[in-house]
């Protein structure tokens, strides 16, 4: 990248060189935002990968922290600045603050955790109460939604659903069940974390409604 960096111009040779290093956190699921975080002149801009296409928040950002403008370079050096950053100054690191999204469904998960197992999916189903089914521990998808409005939750179900399912505590989608007169959508948990989460070993049980032959 050295022919790079002897195309730039003046100004643009100055601000790259002015910056130590970059750290680029990426979050724990897939669409988490990753932040740079640029390490220059002592100082830390954050600024989300996706807005570096363009500069106007990093000179934002520049001018607050320093209170003066960032050096004017076009826009092609723009982009030669950020290359040269991401292949010769940057390392990745994963971001220890998790985002709001799985802050958001690890306390869905919790919350799931600390109901009851019953072994009558009816009385699960109309309770919304925990329930063996396919091997996972389910809940009424209904009792998610009641669960997510009790806790001021405001990201959508299946944003939370999603999370969930990255973070390997849930399978996807949900399920239509059918047990007596109740039924519903269910969503699967993956059994042995929600054991883990309530701090009991798993009890394997031959059956899990007494009535098995009338749930579908």
């Amino acid at each position: 990248m050295a022919d790079v960096l002897e195309e730039l111009s003046g100004s643009a040779a100055r601000l790259y060189k002015s910056i130590e290093e970059v750290i680029i956190k990426e979050g724990v699921l897939e669409d988490d935002p990753i932040i740079w975080e640029i390490h220059i002149l002592g100082a830390t801009l954050k600024i989300e990968a996706e807005k570096l296409e363009h500069q106007g928040v990093f000179r934002t950002q520049y001018l607050r922290k320093f209170r003066m403008p960032a050096p004017r370079v076009k826009t092609e050096e723009w982009h030669s600045i950020i290359e040269l950053l991401a292949t010769e100054k940057a390392s990745v690191q994963e971001e220890l603050e998790e985002s709001e999204k799985v802050n958001a469904a690890r306390q869905v998960f919790e919350e799931i955790c600390r109901l009851p197992v019953s072994e009558d999916k009816e009385v699960a189903l109309s309770k919304g109460n925990l329930f063996e089914h396919d091997g996972c521990l389910c809940v009424a998808s209904s009792k998610v939604s009641e669960i997510m409005q009790k806790n001021g939750i405001k990201i959508g179900v299946q944003a939370i659903s999603g999370a969930l399912v990255d973070l390997g505590l849930k399978e996807k989608g949900s399920e239509k069940i059918a047990c007596g007169k109740a039924r519903g959508r269910a969503w699967h948990f993956i059994r042995t974390y929600v054991w883990a989460q309530k701090g009991q070993e798993e009890v394997v049980k031959e059956s899990d409604c007494k009535e098995a032959e009338k749930c579908l």
